[in-house]
């Protein structure tokens, strides 16, 4: 007989996490779960038999990793596999520092492909795949050095350093959707020195604006969006990656031209659009 599903919630904080860590990161070490929780090397020991025992299949411990590593055939046990569950105890711990939001709604996301770029993250190690765009639709196979991990609006976006195949050795910093990227594989190449984190520039800017409501509307109107937006004070000055700043200002809706952009359908509007032009990068990939 086949044995019976535990009850997630009655299973330890501890297993759960174990699994979570396994589906969104592609494995699990001594050392990363005791980054999570402050607990004694030989009980987080303990605790990784007792998952494998648990939920096995799809897992393969790997001595190199010091680690177990989920395979393709990999599935949740104990939690429903949503990366809500990652982010919850992921986002308050300062030892990575990779992955940025850019508001709290979520959108699907493929575990195997994040749970690559998440490594890549970590280690510094490069990728190849497919990717598509719509200026290029039909996919062509790119080598990327990712460093962050962005969440953007409905989306997830991967930072990386990416080199087209027909471009030979020209590459540039790009932010590439997650679900745009098919059939990634590990490359054994480790992060070159152009591809580190210190040389995106538009990543390691910090932007500083000011948003106020649009100049198109009425004065009553512009009163209501101060009080509704920035609390009844005049502006609302924001300080962003450069590198994320099209995405903020697209969750606010915030024109960057009022001429072009109607108050109808955009209350605020950035104050100085043309000191933010050069961060601007038109269409999302």
């Amino acid at each position: 007989m086949p044995r019976p599903r535990p009850n997630p919630n009655k299973s330890p904080e501890t297993l759960r996490a174990i699994e979570t860590l396994l589906l969104w990161e592609g494995q699990v070490t001594n050392e990363r779960v005791r980054q999570v929780f402050d607990l004694h090397i030989t009980t987080v020991s303990r605790l990784l038999t007792q998952y494998a025992e648990l939920n096995g299949g799809g897992l393969e411990y790997r001595s190199h990793v010091r680690g177990y590593v989920a395979m393709s055939g990999f599935r949740p046990l104990l939690t429903e596999g949503l990366i809500e569950e990652y982010l919850a105890f992921e986002r308050p711990q300062e030892a990575t520092g990779f992955i940025e939001s850019s508001q709290l709604i979520l959108g699907g996301v493929e575990r195997r492909h994040f749970a690559l770029l998440n490594r890549a993250c970590r280690e510094g190690k490069g990728l190849v795949g497919e990717h598509r765009s719509m200026r290029n639709p039909a996919p062509r196979t790119k080598r990327l050095f990712p460093h962050a991990l962005v969440q953007a609006g409905r989306r997830w976006h991967v930072r990386a350093f990416v080199i087209a195949e027909d471009e030979a050795e020209a590459g540039r910093f790009l932010d590439l959707s997650i679900n745009r990227l098919s059939g990634l594989k590990q490359l054994a190449d480790p992060r070159p020195e152009r591809a580190e984190p210190s040389q995106d520039a538009a990543w390691q800017t910090q932007v500083e604006l000011s948003i106020v409501p649009h100049p198109h509307l009425t004065p009553d109107q512009k009163d209501m969006v101060r009080i509704e937006y920035f609390g009844g004070k005049a502006a609302y000055r924001l300080r962003t990656r450069a590198a994320l700043l099209q995405y903020r200002l697209h969750e606010l809706r915030c024109a960057t031209d009022a001429e072009k952009e109607p108050p109808n359908e955009f209350h605020l509007c950035v104050d100085d659009p043309t000191a933010i032009q050069p961060w601007l990068f038109g269409e999302l990939n």
